[in-house]
């Protein structure tokens, strides 16, 4: 049978999951400053709550009457990828939407709107009823153009949204570099959370990927196969609900970090002298000790212009602002981890050293020492005994 109106528990958490997802749609639109990423955050969320009402509607005996409802048999997740890659430009960019940008929609509007609305009812019955899949079993024997066409549309959808995850990803990537020459800290929460996100859409397609080998190896398809990439994004639903409580907004733009040096006219002795200011004014003053520590505010304390100093950091000690910076709270820290004889907790010790979180504290002193704080105690304590 083709639709099953059985509500069984799994069913049960999706309807929740969906209602959870307009629960926080609400929460964000009332407590979140308007912005470009936040509508198109709203429209991921809005879209992943499509899906799952289509899963829905399709067990149910009750036909919607719209066939663009049902809109993954006509690669509704055309879009998923294209919105995704939109929100991470105007996260990392502060960048809106322009028209340029719309060509990335382009294969949703013809496969997905125009073409099933200027056809009509292009899928056969086993399509529509027992899967997209069908087509590839070995009970159809007549098989039009279109829905051939509709079938390999259906697995490509899924590729096609993992290649603008990856390529999301590399911007994401390439964003966090940049703010290393920035920030000595892991200020903004909003980059880190979408790389999470991705992580998240990857577990997604992981089990689609699951899902489609199940069938071409063995062409066995049954509707409850559906869940093994349905019930993920319910419990993506309750992900972003859980951590959308704790996202901060993007106040923080990165800048170029390479073509900004090609033009620079820093003299190369220049450069050397600012290298040696640098070193003294880290030593003496300790600046590393703000937690919260820009390249902009050490320019002005120092008295170099920020684009230089950056060039200096980048391009004559070979290494980031946030690197450069974390290598001397390190060095602080291995200094207080060796003098407290009260044995001073590491997260305290964290905090006295620049850092503003044990994360941050422990992957930056494991970077730089090769170990991590605790065994570096540990080390210190079977040294002294």
């Amino acid at each position: 049978m083709a639709n099953d109106a059985s509500i069984n528990i799994w069913s049960t958490l999706i309807i929740i999951s969906i209602a959870q997802g307009l629960f926080t749609m609400t929460i964000m639109v009332m407590k979140q400053k308007r912005s470009g990423s936040l509508w198109l955050f709203l429209s991921m969320i809005l879209f992943l709550i499509w899906l799952q009402l289509e899963f829905l509607a399709i067990r149910w005996p009750y036909d919607v009457g719209v066939s663009i409802f049902y809109g993954t048999r006509y690669g509704s997740w055309l879009l998923l990828g294209p919105l995704f890659y939109w929100l991470v430009r105007a996260t990392v960019n502060q960048h809106s939407l322009s028209r340029k940008d719309l060509i990335h929609a382009i294969p949703f509007l013809i496969f997905t709107l125009i073409i099933p609305n200027v056809t009509g009812d292009i899928l056969s019955y086993r399509q529509v009823h027992y899967g997209m899949l069908t087509v590839f079993d070995q009970y159809n024997k007549e098989i039009s153009t279109w829905q051939y066409v509709y079938s390999y549309l259906f697995v490509f959808q899924f590729i096609h949204f993992i290649a603008y995850l990856i390529v999301s990803n590399r911007l994401l990537s390439r964003h966090e570099e940049s703010l290393k020459n920035q920030y000595s800290g892991h200020v903004i929460h909003d980059t880190k959370w979408l790389k999470r996100l991705s992580i998240y859409l990857m577990i997604v397609m992981a089990f689609v990927a699951l899902f489609l080998l199940i069938f071409f190896f063995t062409e066995i398809y049954r509707r409850h196969m559906d869940y093994l990439y349905v019930l993920p994004m319910a419990v993506l639903m309750y992900i972003i609900a859980y951590r959308m409580a704790d996202v901060k907004q993007v106040t923080t733009r990165a800048s170029n970090g390479v073509a900004k040096y090609e033009k620079s006219s820093l003299d190369p002795s220049d450069a050397k002298k600012y290298a040696e200011q640098l070193e003294r004014f880290m030593q003496n003053e300790q600046p590393y000790l703000i937690n919260e520590l820009r390249l902009q505010d050490l320019a002005e304390s120092i008295g170099i212009p920020p684009h230089h100093l950056s060039q200096v950091i980048n391009h004559n000690l070979k290494t980031t602002f946030f690197d450069y910076v974390n290598r001397y709270r390190v060095t602080r820290a291995k200094q207080l981890i060796a003098s407290e004889s009260d044995f001073k907790s590491l997260l305290g010790i964290a905090f006295d050293s620049g850092f503003n979180n044990k994360t941050s504290f422990v992957n930056a002193f494991k970077k730089h020492e090769g170990v991590t704080p605790s065994a570096f105690r540990k080390q210190i304590e079977v040294a002294l005994n």
